[in-house]
């Protein structure tokens, strides 16, 4: 609950975090989409967990079709709230 707050606010540590609690379903449903979404903001705020993170569920077999869609997630809230 937290991590999400602070993480709509633009903390890339707290984005992080989240991208973390949804790769392994700690507190909130597992869901690899929304973990790499997390991760790439969090990448993009320059949390380096984010980056490690998005390229570790490379790794883990995300489809190509699962990764696209993360992206365009991650793109959509970034032109919503912007590169906090």
């Amino acid at each position: 609950k937290f991590y999400r707050l602070a993480a709509e606010q633009g903390d890339a540590t707290a984005q992080g975090l989240l991208g973390a609690a949804y790769l392994r379903g700690e507190g909130i449903i597992q869901d690899y989409i929304q973990a790499h979404k997390w991760f790439n903001i969090a990448g993009a705020n320059g949390d380096k967990l984010g980056i490690m993170g998005r390229d570790a569920l490379k790794e883990i077999g995300m489809t190509p079709a699962q990764i696209a869609e993360a992206q365009k997630l991650a793109r959509e809230w970034m032109k919503e709230h912007g590169k906090k």
